[in-house]
């Protein structure tokens, strides 16, 4: 029964990612490289949703028909899997680079709108996380800019017009 539902498991996790990717490629082919918005894929958005409706549906449950297993750490980890899912939900939604000529423009869920231009974004490191996975950061001076994930809408279309901007590339 592991085996089975690790399986699963797997095969739903892939099945997300490649979709995402597919999305990301359908998306980036329309842009142009003056003018675009860099966000999270719609599917992230639906992996939040997902988990807050599951772990919510759960909690409910074990709640309305409690019995020896419903113990508070088992609450608790449902609420912490439940806000999560709820932040997740929230950064996808927020989350939103936009590049108008020359300028940059950046909000989160957490910060209000940044702004900067080309000519001020001293270096960009590319984080290899997994296989599949990257992180795209960017500094103005020593500080950190931002911070996108190659899963998002527009992250491939920002690299290659940083690299036409000519500039440093670490990672």
């Amino acid at each position: 029964m592991h085996l089975i539902s690790g399986l699963l498991i797997t095969l739903i996790i892939g099945i997300v990612f490649s979709g995402i990717k597919k999305e990301v490629f359908n998306a980036e082919k329309s842009m142009d490289d003056r003018n675009f918005v860099v966000r999270q894929s719609r599917a992230v958005l639906w992996v939040g949703i997902v988990a807050m409706l599951f772990f919510g549906a759960l909690t409910v449950l074990m709640a309305a028909f409690p019995n020896d297993t419903a113990e508070p750490p088992i609450y608790l980890m449902f609420a912490i899997f439940f806000f999560l899912g709820f932040f997740v939900a929230l950064h996808s939604i927020f989350l939103e680079v936009r590049i108008e000529g020359d300028e940059i423009y950046y909000k989160s869920l957490f910060r209000s709108q940044k702004k900067t231009t080309f000519s001020e974004i001293s270096k960009v490191i590319i984080k290899d996380a997994s296989l599949t996975h990257r992180s795209i950061v960017l500094y103005v001076g020593a500080r950190r800019f931002l911070s996108v994930e190659s899963f998002c809408r527009g992250s491939n279309v920002l690299v290659e017009r940083l690299k036409k901007e000519n500039i440093e590339f670490e990672g």
